[in-house]
């Protein structure tokens, strides 16, 4: 399952993928990757933390299935 949820609060939030990219020191394919969960990319504990951190959102919201 990819992060549809945060996905939709990217585009509401007008968050690029590159924004996320140079907050996580990733490059656009990497970021991308782990948004739609390709290759068995996800995101680690301490990327979603910085996610959350950075944009004040809750882990619980975007980040648990």
């Amino acid at each position: 399952m990819a992060y549809n949820k945060f996905k939709g609060w990217m585009v509401e939030n007008h968050v690029k993928q590159s924004d996320l990219g140079d907050l996580l020191h990733l490059n656009i394919t990497t970021v991308n990757n782990k948004l739609n969960r390709r290759k068995g990319a996800d995101f680690s504990t301490s990327e979603i933390r910085m996610i959350c951190n950075h944009y004040r959102l809750s882990a619980d919201q975007f980040f648990l299935f």
